[in-house]
């Protein structure tokens, strides 16, 4: 052993504090010494291991929550600022066309009550877009029983005008309209109306052109633009009637609770207004309306499901059908247990606020929000919150069923990058923005020609009263924007965008803060397991002053003794922390194998999740040496600090 003169030694070919520090790790002197630096090693091993599996837990519970809750719930909601979607048809269409959105569908969302057989149990009622491609494939996995496409029970059309029409089969209670054209398709939808004491008016062009609809009023008329093809929104009439013009075409409605459809044609040798009046929706075991429109110059047969109709040129038959069918339900598994039903069993579902005065979201005055559903299949989320009280039924038979119009609850959408779902947000809120005036000059062309276009129906004012009402038509058909011709000074805050993050936040809120907590508790063990390093380091100098001394006198600076027992605290630790992770990992293993059991009803799980992350792992041996390194410099900085003299006197 000698001293270079660049003042390092080495012994053997190593460093000199490197050789030393793995001669006192590797010493096999059975003392008391070695026995605390092992509880330490030991110590910091079951720290380490404790950490990984709280991570590995944690991680677990939250990946698990996070896709068992967007096994059944979107990347991002678009819902109205008022609460409801009454424009989902038109945000559908422009979201449809936005990069990186995947699905765009509508839904409904209520609590509600479960029953059958004197058995009851809270639901969620949700109500979906059961014929959509993303959501057959979401939701393939998880059903038990059944298929989520059985749900959707609207009639199907078929035939042509020359053959006849095939129409059916019917859910009971709806509304339905088929009209036929000569020179297009023929149309079947169904009517969402809510007609209460009032009689309702919607109107449907047949018309080429937009058509003028003028509705006198006590003080001044109202005018309209009927666009062709589009079924207008419900139009509330007075309770004596109402009397109007579509465009040279005269109609009136009496008193009725009905709702009343008319549809304006016109031919160069036949004009006029078809009407159709329909009841209010009522209960699935009642049966269906459609009402038969056939704006051709020929009779048209339609075959129902309780047999045929005839419809002559120019003219509507409304016909009741009284072969219908239950609207059909799936039952989240625990709630189906819960209930005691299975599938081709009947379930009623009831809204809880349904008599209360105002309650809902319907148009009219409250009504009862109840019927029976056939129980066509069984779901299983593997999240018992949900699959306690899930219920899925069509989007279709949610809206008949909640009286509350052709209104949606909010717009699902699921993106191709859930993780980037805060971007998708900002993207989608933007498309849905309407434009400052700095687009102002870009359309400003088109204002002009909407103006004239608005101007050119309005009649000369009478009075004050009719030139201001003038006045706030013209502004109010003049406006535009970069999508729907409508102006706007700013963003349009008509819609809300919300991620699935926000939509859970209290849940995830509080796994956050119980992983921290667990992480501190058990960071607790390892700080005092490197404490315990620290105590055995002491007693090492304590025992080995002598030898310092001895290597002072040699000539070894303070930096090399210290980094003895540096490295000896820190090779002790990597010890650990390699124990530690063996330990850890194999705990985590047992856990995977066995299954721990859990009860759902309180940990909504029945397994307890485990889920190894490499960034938890690296934070743990992270964490675990940084504690190791602050508490042996301690003891490193006292063993370079101990002069030979006093080494010197210990050796006597």
């Amino acid at each position: 052993m000698g001293v270079s003169k660049n003042n390092k030694k080495k012994a053997n070919g190593w460093p000199l504090d490197i050789f030393i520090a793995l001669r006192l790790l590797g010493a096999r002197r059975r003392s008391y010494v070695s026995l605390v630096s092992s509880v330490a090693m030991w110590g910091l091993a079951v720290g380490v291991a404790s950490l990984i599996v709280v991570f590995s837990v944690t991680s677990g519970f939250e990946n698990v929550f996070r896709d068992k809750i967007l096994g059944i719930y979107p990347h991002l909601v678009v819902i109205g600022m008022g609460g409801d979607l009454p424009d989902w048809r038109d945000v559908q269409k422009t979201l449809s066309g936005e990069e990186d959105v995947a699905s765009v569908s509508p839904a409904t969302y209520d609590e509600m009550m479960a029953s059958a057989g004197g058995r009851r149990s809270p639901a969620i009622v949700k109500g979906l877009e059961t014929q959509s491609e993303a959501l057959l494939a979401q939701f393939a996995p998880l059903m038990t029983e059944g298929k989520l496409s059985d749900l959707g029970l609207e009639p199907e059309l078929a035939g042509s005008s020359a053959d006849g029409f095939t129409v059916g089969p019917f859910p009971g209670g709806g509304d339905y309209l088929l009209v036929v054209r000569e020179t297009k398709e023929p149309v079947l939808r169904a009517l969402y109306h809510e007609s209460g004491d009032q009689p309702w008016i919607a109107w449907w062009s047949l018309l080429e052109e937009p058509t003028t609809l003028e509705m006198p009023g006590p003080f001044v008329s109202r005018f309209q633009s009927i666009e062709p093809g589009k079924l207008t929104a419900f139009e509330e009439a007075s309770k004596e009637g109402t009397e109007a013009l579509i465009g040279d075409f005269p109609y009136s409605s009496p008193m009725s609770k009905k709702l009343h459809v008319f549809f304006p044609y016109g031919e160069e040798d036949v004009a006029g207004v078809l009407r159709c009046e329909l009841d209010s929706p009522r209960g699935s075991r009642e049966p269906a309306q459609i009402c038969v429109v056939n704006a051709t110059p020929s009779r048209i047969d339609v075959a129902l499901p309780d047999g045929k109709v005839t419809v002559q040129p120019f003219e509507s038959l409304t016909s009741e059908v009284t072969s219908v069918h239950l609207p059909r339900v799936v039952l989240g598994e625990e709630l189906a247990r819960e209930i005691e039903v299975s599938v081709g069993d009947v379930v009623r579902l009831v809204s809880p606020l349904s008599s209360l005065p105002g309650s809902g979201r319907s148009r009219g005055p409250s009504r009862s929000i109840a019927d029976e559903f056939e129980v066509s299949g069984t779901i299983q989320i593997g999240f018992y919150e949900y699959d306690s009280e899930l219920a899925l039924i069509d989007f279709g038979t949610a809206l008949r069923f909640l009286h509350q119009g052709d209104v949606a609850r909010w717009l699902e959408v699921r993106v191709t990058d859930l993780l980037a779902s805060e971007e998708h947000r900002i993207a989608i809120s933007r498309a849905l923005s309407r434009f400052s005036l700095l687009n102002l000059a870009t359309y400003l062309p088109v204002s002009l020609e909407r103006f004239e276009d608005a101007a050119a129906v309005l009649p000369e004012p009478a009075n004050e009263v009719q030139a201001v009402d003038n006045l706030l038509s013209l502004i109010r058909d003049t406006k535009f924007s970069n999508s729907e011709g409508q102006l706007a000074f700013g963003s349009d805050d008509s819609h809300r965008v919300i991620t699935w993050q926000e939509m859970n936040k209290p849940l995830f809120s509080s796994m956050k803060r119980q992983r921290i907590v667990l992480s501190l508790f058990f960071l607790i063990i390892i700080i005092v397991a490197a404490f315990n390093v620290v105590s055995s380091q002491v007693m090492i100098v304590r025992e080995k002053g002598g030898n310092i001394a001895i290597l002072k006198a040699m000539g070894a600076t303070d930096g090399q003794v210290s980094r003895v027992f540096l490295y000896q605290g820190l090779a002790l630790g990597v010890l650990g922390v390699t124990l530690g992770l063996l330990l850890g990992f194999g705990i985590c293993g047992l856990l995977i194998y066995v299954g721990f059991p859990l009860d759902p009803k309180v940990y909504l799980v029945s397994r307890l999740p485990v889920d190894i992350s490499i960034r938890d792992v690296a934070l743990s041996c992270i964490l675990s040496l940084a504690s190791i390194y602050v508490a042996v410099s301690v003891a490193a900085k006292k063993a370079a600090q101990k002069q030979p003299v006093d080494g010197l006197r210990e050796l006597e």
